[in-house]
């Protein structure tokens, strides 16, 4: 049996290989076989009882959920606990992603742990982070340590629990990672005996849709649907078909919708497709689009899961299929017996039974617009109006890309369309305009155009072009940032022309936004000295407490600085008593 498939059947799992600095622990050092598994506990990251409000794979836009989320009863400031002996190696602070997150690696047991979204480090911890923002003049740091700086026991309290970064609400983000390749592997196994779960997965939608020249229920090129209370109704097809489903996962006691762990379609009885979502590596993050139906997520979101394996099969260890990649061929005409069978880490399941009848119906090629681009090699166009390089693997197979141009007075370059946003993108492509000739390159920007929605994307120049790797496809051109970040109205302390010290709050906050590139960079200082300003990206909030300045009811000034990512920069000061 391998490794990674016992995840599901013991509460822990071993991959030993980790380094510890001067003291690597590796698997000739334990003597122990490739695929032994040592079982062990994870202490819990808290003293109250562990409900989930997120489990690891769940299919996030352009990536995987790479652990699992702890609620923390609604509340932040929760203490949180070291789950095994080890060292802090690496910690990041940042106004988006993990917000505050601690990274400890455990030598002795070949994981990583991961704490995210804190809303503050144990003192210890934050001493070192505050004298390294203090050094770079900088709330945003990504540090990384060796095994003697600040070393952890199981247990110990290293900071609480928070909503800090992309968090939609208070709890704890756990990950588990192998040391030997960085990839992260399932948390809930650790934890499974804790966590209650008696709930089987929910279906909210069946599909079939037909790939290339096929028709389904009478109809080609459109996926035909069938509700929860549906699907006893027979699909009718005829070509080459696959199956999707949109399900949830549900556990006791909580209303959170979760992903599904484990997916698999027979046909005949015969298994076709198997999905196992129990570890994946961080590098092959958006390969997720190649598990879903994506004209159905750019369109609204929704994740219908398909058994469809591109050609470019980039979740080989994840999925597993029959020698027709998870299509069906529906070439006869007789009754197809299909069945879903969705199932969670504690063995619950769900059956989805469905017939597809195939019937013979005439059938047609689709309609292809533009060049077919094939998944695997460089594809370049050079335009007047830009240059585009279609990577190797930027696509999962080969796919029709239409390239159209636009001329708009709205913009600086003429709107470029690449492909379509229903295409799905593995890896980033290029995309080159000329230097318009009416502004300064440092102002520009290129941007994506999706309605009247303006996004900004990260632009460099050289050799007379703007260029940036896009990440979708979609519409771009060239605009011109010329205004400057805003500083909102500030929030604190009295101001001194109405002095209140007394009843005065004992934090300052300001809102700071910009318009189109982003902000870069911002910096605060009080009385002339540098100060570590806090950055609630989602908020669009910067904010300090004054606690260890001393109170003496005197006049005080606090500047502002902020610049965006073309250079634009605003300044503004406040006057405030404390």
């Amino acid at each position: 049996m391998k490794r990674l498939a016992l995840l599901a059947i013991v509460p822990a799992l071993v991959v030993f290989g980790c380094s510890s600095g001067d003291a690597d622990v590796a698997a000739s050092d334990t003597a122990l076989a490739p695929d032994t598994v040592i079982v062990i506990d994870l202490h819990s990251p808290f003293d109250f009882p562990l409900v989930l409000a997120g489990n690891f794979g769940e299919l996030r836009p352009y990536h995987f959920h790479g652990g699992i989320d702890f609620k923390t009863q609604g509340s932040t400031g929760h203490p949180i606990h070291c789950a095994e002996r080890g060292y802090v190696s690496a910690i990041e602070v940042g106004p988006w992603g993990y917000g505050r997150a601690i990274f400890v690696t455990h030598p002795d047991i070949g994981l990583i742990t991961v704490y995210g979204h804190l809303e503050a480090f144990a003192d210890k911890i934050a001493k070192v982070v505050a004298e390294e923002q203090n050094k770079r003049e900088c709330f945003a740091v990504s540090l990384e340590f060796g095994p003697d700086r600040l070393p952890v026991e199981r247990g110990e309290i290293i900071g609480l629990s928070g909503n800090s970064g992309s968090s939609a609400g208070p709890h704890l983000h756990f990950e588990t990672r192998q040391c030997s390749t960085g990839n992260a592997i399932d948390p809930l196994p650790f934890f499974a005996d804790r966590i209650a779960d008696t709930t089987p997965p929910e279906l909210r939608r069946l599909s079939l849709i037909p790939i290339g020249p096929a028709v389904v229920d009478g109809k080609s090129g459109k996926p035909a649907r069938r509700a929860p209370n549906e699907i006893a109704h027979a699909f009718t097809a005829w070509g080459k078909v696959v199956p999707a489903v949109e399900a949830f996962d549900r556990m006791d006691r909580t209303s959170n919708i979760f992903g599904i762990k484990y997916m698999t379609l027979k046909v005949d009885g015969k298994e076709a497709y198997r999905r196992t979502i129990d570890h994946f590596d961080f590098k092959r993050n958006r390969a997720i689009n190649s598990l879903v139906y994506f004209p159905d997520y750019a369109a609204d979101g929704r994740w219908t899961m398909t058994t469809l394996v591109p050609a470019s099969h980039p979740l080989d260890d994840i999925v597993t299929t029959n020698a027709f990649d998870g299509i069906i061929y529906v070439l006869e005409e007789r009754a197809f017996h299909c069945e879903f069978i969705l199932a969670d880490n504690n063995g619950n399941s769900l059956s989805i039974p469905f017939i597809i009848e195939g019937k013979r119906s005439p059938v047609n090629d689709p309609a292809v617009n533009g060049e077919i681009v094939s998944h695997g090699t460089l594809r370049t166009f050079n335009l007047p109006e830009a240059k585009i390089a279609i990577m190797p693997f930027t696509l999962f197979e080969p796919t029709p890309i239409d390239i159209t141009v636009k001329n708009s007075p709205k913009y600086l370059s003429p709107l470029v369309t690449v492909g379509d946003t229903s295409i799905p993108v593995n890896r980033p492509f290029f995309i080159a305009f000329p230097r318009p000739e009416k502004s300064d390159a440092e102002k520009m920007t290129i941007a994506r155009i999706n309605g009247n929605s303006v996004n900004a994307v990260e632009t460099s120049f050289a050799a007379g072009h703007l260029y940036a790797e896009a990440s979708r496809f979609g519409s771009y051109t060239v605009v011109a940032d010329t205004v400057a970040p805003s500083i909102g109205s500030f929030s604190g302390v009295a101001p001194v022309a109405g002095d209140s010290t007394a009843n005065s709050p004992k934090q300052l906050s300001l809102k700071i936004a910009d318009n189109l590139s982003g902000i870069a960079s911002y910096k605060c200082y009080i009385d002339g000295q540098f100060v570590v300003f806090d950055h609630d990206g989602k908020t669009a909030t910067i904010s300090r407490s004054l606690e260890g300045f001393p109170r003496r009811g005197k006049a005080h000034k606090l500047k502002v600085v902020v610049t965006d990512a073309v250079g634009n920069a605003n300044e503004t000061s406040f006057d405030f008593t404390w």
